[in-house]
């Protein structure tokens, strides 16, 4: 075999210069991604505008030259000034969880011209991490938070059991 669309650069050059190395394949997975708008309960009342205030000019700037945007924000410290850092991909930069000073993923909407924001949900979180709504999560939402934050997608996880995890399994087990 031979290096694939698994390996990396450095991941191709050591697996041609270390004896023994064993070269995984399986088939690129199809990749798709939720889009922002389905995943977001737009009924939720919005009650975190004050943070609004802390959001960089270029970010403001691209804010005003749209009528309608939905954007994830992160609050976070630059150059000793607290900031919310917008991203307008659809993907929320940094789903962390509540302890040791982390802050939570806001949710930035503008609609008609008018601004708001709010905390990303539990729910929210959990769908952008690929947990289906039937997903049970804790009652408190720092609970869902932590459940939610520093994890690896549901997606992403059931592809490396699938894919690897699931084969060393039969491997050991025959052996």
């Amino acid at each position: 075999m031979k290096p694939n669309w698994l390996h990396n650069k450095i991941a191709a050059t050591l697996g041609k210069v270390l004896p023994g190395w064993i070269w995984w394949k399986t088939e690129k997975p199809t990749g798709s991604r939720a889009d922002l708008n389905e995943i977001i309960d737009f009924t939720l009342p919005f009650d975190k505008d004050d943070v609004l205030r802390l959001i960089p000019s270029r970010h403001k700037e691209k804010l005003d030259s749209m009528d309608n945007a939905v954007a994830t924000g992160y609050r976070r410290t630059r150059n000793g000034k607290q900031c919310l850092e917008l991203r307008f991909d659809g993907i929320a930069g940094c789903l962390r969880t509540p302890e040791g000073g982390s802050s939570k993923q806001f949710l930035v909407v503008k609609h008609n011209g008018k601004l708001n924001a709010r905390l990303l949900t539990p729910r929210e979180a959990a769908r952008l991490m690929g947990a289906p709504d039937s997903f049970a999560l804790p009652e408190k939402n720092n609970d869902g938070y932590k459940a939610m934050g520093d994890a690896v997608v549901m997606p992403v996880a059931t592809f490396i059991g699938v894919s690897f995890l699931a084969k060393l399994a039969e491997v050991a087990y025959c052996e």
